[in-house]
C-alpha cells in the first residue's frame, strides 16, 4: 500500500514521493526481520557490546529502539504535511504497535530473566505485545487506505489469470 501511494504521489509537487517509498522499504525489512527473526540475532551482539548489566534481555530493543528515534526524527516534518487525519491515524498506530514490540516486550523480558518464561504473567504480556502489534499494523493499514481514498479519485488494481499463471496488470 505504501509503494501504491508512493507510485500515486510520483509528479506531484511537495508530497514526499520518497518518503512513501522510503517506509515502503523499512516496512519491507520489518516483514522480513519477523519472518527471519533478524532482531533476536542481535541480542548476543548487543549484550557483547554494552554488557550484560546495561542491555535488557532482549537487548536488540536498544538499536530497534534508536532507529525509531532517528525514523522518528527523520520522518516528523513529513508527518506535519500528512492531513491531520492521516498524521493521527499514523500516530496511534504507531504508538499501538511500538507499545507492544518493545515496551510489553521489555516487560516480558524482566519477567522472563526473573522467574522465567512458563508462567502466566509472561504468557499474558506476550499475548497483549502480539495484540497490540497486530491492532496498530490493522489501524496502519486503515490509515494507509482512508489516505488513498481522499487522495487518489481511483485506484484500480486488477489480478488476472492466463496460461496457469497469476499476473497483475
Amino acid at each position: 500500500m505504501l509503494g501504491v501511494i508512493g507510485i500515486g504521489e510520483t509528479g506531484e509537487e511537495g508530497h514526499g514521493t520518497i518518503y512513501w517509498f522510503a517506509l515502503a522499504l523499512i516496512f519491507l525489512f520489518l516483514s522480513m526481520d519477523e519472518m527471519m527473526m533478524i532482531h533476536e540475532r542481535l541480542t548476543e551482539p548487543v549484550r557483547a557490546l554494552v554488557g550484560d548489566s546495561y542491555a535488557p534481555h532482549y537487548a536488540w530493543i536498544l538499536p530497534y529502539g534508536l532507529m525509531l528515534v532517528a525514523i522518528g526524527i527523520a520522518y516528523a516534518r513529513f508527518l506535519f504535511r500528512l492531513p491531520r487525519r492521516t498524521a493521527l491515524l499514523f500516530v496511534v498506530s504507531g504508538v499501538l504497535y511500538v507499545s507492544g514490540a518493545i515496551g510489553f516486550e521489555t516487560m516480558s523480558g524482566v519477567i522472563s530473566s526473573e522467574v522465567g518464561n512458563k508462567n502466566v504473567t509472561y504468557v499474558a504480556l506476550q499475548t497483549i505485545e502480539e495484540i497490540l502489534e497486530m491492532i496498530g499494523a490493522i489501524f496502519f493499514l486503515y490509515a494507509l487506505a482512508d489516505y488513498a481514498e481522499r487522495k487518489f479519485v481511483s485506484l484500480n488494481i486488477c489480478v488476472t489469470q492466463q496460461s496457469g499463471s497469476a499476473q497483475a496488470n
